[in-house]
């Protein structure tokens, strides 16, 4: 997973933020808006869809670039399937189905790549949200019973068995995130027990914490990581906290006031936090039509965005795909689900680029120079986006140190007037 995800990166980072990146069509795409989206076996799957490209489905579809395929079999036999993940390299499934395939499976089950198998006697409600933690499936929705065992609205699957975690909540959980390596979870509740969290709690190992006195006044429906910051979208109006923001440990911030409306799913790609929902404009006065980018800074457009709302991000081989209740990306007609990618043009060869970077691959010591200016802002992000180092006037020739970092490969942001450039670092 963090080779497939380190390629991501690298293929991301060789290429500059400008107006040529584009949506693209997969194929003629569905008959109706899919459910949710995962890579599995270097394919992306989607469910919930009875064709794909013109194929007969029976709710599990494959995108290998090219094409569609079927899963195979007869799929669950009621409610379809709502969310997916992958968990010990095998492909977890939820929905409201009680068996899968003909294999008896109550809301949930688990394919190992040549059949399904349940995982005890399942959940009693449905399953709105799926992460991995310290090595264990978390699952969060709106049930009370896991396996036989009393657990509200969250519980854990070990391999073997469920169990819950402690008190739950008083309402649905709907998502994850682990943070600084601490799980956090949102939702529509306000209550752990008897302990008051509003919308966003986090898990201290034996029972929940809330956020302190700063806390979200709505629902809370995705979360990501973002340059160091826990991010959270929904439908909250906190001060500048509109629909989305970011917490930063010890309060939330706004990402220059949010946007408009209900924000569904965050994912970051490229070195950006790509935002789905069903607003059409950031209170900037950027129009950003059911998708946008946000950069740390500023808001940006993905083309003329979507005519409906995203729902949900994926990212696989290079691309970011989009699925949701859309017709039409960027004016093109994609049916429910787009591809966005980035032109590739690699910046280390290109003639007009403004920056060089000394020694590259290095050690973990190496400068940056730039023509004609003497200060920029610069960021440097890991594989997984976070931001490892940030200076606002970064002096030309100043030199960087990395050496307390894992080898690797890393990108620099570079903000210029009138662009950006994105620089690949190799850390030996």
């Amino acid at each position: 997973m963090l080779k497939h995800l380190l390629l991501i990166v690298f293929i991301s980072v060789l290429a500059t933020t400008n107006s040529k990146a584009q949506w693209s069509a997969c194929g003629s795409g569905f008959d109706s808006q899919p459910y949710d989206m995962v890579v599995y076996n270097n394919e992306l799957y989607v469910s919930n869809v009875d064709s794909a490209g013109g194929i007969p489905i029976t709710c599990l579809a494959k995108w290998n670039e090219t094409n569609w395929s079927a899963f195979g079999g007869s799929g669950p036999d009621v409610s379809g399937i709502a969310e997916m993940i992958v968990y010990n390299g095998n492909l977890v499934v939820s929905g409201g189905f009680t068996a899968i395939d003909g294999f008896p499976a109550t809301r949930i089950a688990m394919w190992n790549g040549s059949s399904w198998d349940s995982l005890s006697s399942g959940l009693d409600g449905g399953i709105y949200s799926m992460t991995i933690f310290n090595g264990d499936l978390i699952v969060g929705g709106n049930f009370s019973n896991a396996g036989g065992v009393s657990a509200k609205k969250i519980a854990k699957w070990d391999g073997t068995t469920w169990s819950n975690m402690h008190d739950g909540f008083d309402g649905p959980v709907e998502a994850f995130a682990v943070y600084n390596n601490e799980l956090y979870a949102g939702g529509n509740f306000i209550r752990s027990g008897q302990d008051t969290m509003y919308y966003i709690a986090k898990w201290n190992g034996a029972d929940w914490d809330s956020l302190g006195n700063d806390e979200l006044n709505g629902e809370v429906s995705t979360l990501e990581v973002y340059n160091g910051s826990l991010y959270a979208g929904g439908d909250f109006d906190f001060d500048s906290v509109n629909y989305v923001g970011y917490w930063d440990g010890v309060v939330w911030n706004g990402c220059n006031n949010g946007v408009n409306d209900w924000v569904y799913d965050l994912e970051v790609y490229n070195g950006e936090l790509y935002v789905g929902g069903f607003f059409d404009e950031a209170y900037d006065g950027t129009d950003i039509n059911f998708v946008g980018r946000w950069n740390g800074n500023s808001w940006a457009v993905c083309g003329s965005g979507m005519d409906e709302e995203v729902d949900d991000f994926c990212v696989f081989n290079g691309k970011i795909y989009a699925s949701g209740y859309f017709e039409h990306a960027d004016g093109i007609l994609t049916n429910y689900i787009a591809g966005w990618s980035v032109p590739s043009a690699i910046d280390e060869i290109n003639n007009d680029d403004p920056v060089s970077v000394l020694p590259n691959p290095t050690a973990g010591k190496f400068t940056f120079d730039f023509a004609d200016v003497q200060t920029v802002p610069m960021k440097i992000f890991n594989a997984l986006g976070e931001t490892v180092f940030a200076d606002n006037r970064f002096k030309r020739n100043s030199e960087i140190d990395l050496n307390e970092l894992a080898p690797g490969i890393y990108f620099a942001l570079i903000n210029f007037k009138d662009k950006q450039v994105r620089k690949k670092i190799v850390l030996q």
